[in-house]
């Protein structure tokens, strides 16, 4: 299935339901944002009234440090952000410098000047700290303040000192090219997040352990071993974010709570419209909705049974708004939901850096894909989705294809979602879809109570990587 024999209803589906996320986003057509739908299933972020917040640390690092694709609004989580970065630098090609016999030489001449002045502004100073200390009065006085009042010297040792400590660096950036030490520091401050011990503020302290219903509903504190520990790079999310969703466990009780609904819907009637995508920040001539992670999220319904093909790209069955003649229209509701920016720490982020370098004509080709990084997520406590369609025969071919599923085994999806025979951490089972015939509605309540579901996404697109004009000019 690709998107060319998708059928322009089951496109106009999923169209609809990215312009109603897009409505909750800072979202602009100048900045290179895009909308992505998540699968309800896809990822969340744990939450609980007595959580660790080491768990929320990981499920937020999770989220934040995933790439999307550039070329499909369904959410597909991609390569790491932040071991991108760190590839990146280690494949860019600096501005070139002069590497000659002049400025080898001034290069020398300069460090051996450097290393002289050091020594001599160490001496001064250690001279100066012994007469600091046979002044009477000296415990009533910083040592830097009484050197600037009665030891003229170490001033002028200390100015020496800068002084060859600039041509030194300028005798550097002539002879490596001047970004050489702007990378190497940048290369040293990636490096630091992915230290496996503390190294504040560069990386965080992490964990994957399960989330209690003790933790839940806050009559149990959490203990977790020491040894689960993980550090990963650190990011950032909204100040409010704790307490705003501590309150929407405590409120989806008691009444006072902010319901969400987001409802969109299509028809068969649809007809095929250029550029379908570009208002959420796509274009049909980039897009690619037949790739194969992506098709079983198209149409509305697909289904493969065990013993049969399990092609995702050729399923056993597929149902969407495009067969006969249908409306389908789609509600997504939680007790409460908000949109929260994420983003990588600035402690250790570079964020220009595809317009500061350009890559080695070496470097790995996959440094060149153009992806997009998430900037803000939309998030809902206690998720439920209903799906209602007039067609009897859509609604047929969806109600046999899940009793088939959890018959026969197998896998299905349903708007994106996971469907199987047994309800799994990503995976709804067939048991907790209800099916109604009269009304043709399928109803899928909310799943679990220690998790924040992630409804959408909104990214803006990295930086475009370019090659490196020349290499490094070496002189004889």
């Amino acid at each position: 299935m690709s998107q060319s024999n998708t059928s322009p209803a089951d496109l106009d589906l999923w169209h609809a339901y990215l312009l109603q996320l897009k409505n909750f986003f800072p979202f602009s057509d100048t900045d290179g944002s895009c909308i992505y739908v998540a699968p309800l299933t896809a990822l969340g972020i744990s939450v609980g009234q007595t959580i660790d917040q080491n768990i929320v640390n990981h499920d937020i690092f999770r989220i934040g440090d995933l790439l999307l694709p550039a070329d499909s609004p369904v959410f597909l989580p991609g390569p790491s952000y932040s071991q991108r970065l760190l590839r990146f630098l280690q494949s860019v090609e600096p501005t070139p410098g002069r590497q000659d016999a002049v400025t080898i030489e001034a290069l020398k001449k300069a460090n051996e000047n450097l290393a002289a002045e050091t020594n001599r502004f160490l001496t001064c100073r250690r001279t100066a700290f012994q007469a600091y200390q046979t002044d009477p009065d000296f415990s009533t006085t910083t040592f830097d303040a009484w050197v600037d009042k009665f030891y003229p010297p170490y001033q002028v040792a200390q100015s020496s000192l800068n002084a060859a400590s600039q041509i030194a660096f300028q005798a550097s950036e002539v002879y490596y090219g001047p970004q050489a030490d702007d990378l190497w520091e940048q290369k040293a401050m990636v490096s630091r997040a992915f230290s496996e011990k503390p190294n504040p503020p560069y990386n965080m302290p992490t964990s994957t352990a399960q989330v209690t219903q003790g933790e839940v509903v806050g009559t149990s504190q959490p203990v977790i071993d020491p040894a689960d520990i993980k550090y990963e790079p650190k990011y950032e999310i909204d100040s409010t974010f704790s307490n705003l969703v501590t309150n929407w466990v405590i409120n989806a009780k008691n009444s006072q709570n902010s319901p969400f609904n987001l409802t969109f819907s299509a028809n068969s009637s649809t007809k095929a419209t250029k550029n379908r995508f570009a208002d959420v920040g796509f274009l049909d001539s980039n897009i690619q909705l037949g790739d194969k992670q992506v098709t079983p999220a198209l149409p509305l319904f697909t289904a493969s049974f065990n013993g049969q093909s399990s092609d995702v790209q050729k399923p056993s069955l597929a149902a969407g708004v495009g067969d006969g003649t249908a409306t389908v229209t789609v509600t997504i509701s939680a007790s409460d939901a908000g949109i929260f920016a994420v983003s990588p720490s600035s402690s250790w982020n570079i964020s220009d850096v595809t317009k500061v370098y350009g890559l080695r004509s070496d470097a790995s080709e996959d440094l060149m894909e153009p992806l997009v990084l998430v900037s803000y997520i939309l998030l809902g406590y206690q998720v439920s989705i209903t799906i209602q369609t007039d067609s009897q025969s859509l609604f047929s071919q969806i109600d046999d294809g899940l009793a088939r599923v959890k018959s026969l085994g197998g896998s299905a999806t349903l708007l994106g979602l996971k469907v199987g025979p047994l309800s799994q951490t990503q995976v709804v089972g067939v048991d907790q879809i209800t099916r109604d015939s009269k009304s043709q509605t399928i109803t899928i309540p909310p799943r679990d109570n220690s998790q924040l579901t992630l409804i959408g996404l909104m990214g803006k697109k990295l930086g475009t990587p370019r090659r490196a004009a020349g290499k490094v000019q070496v002189s004889a």
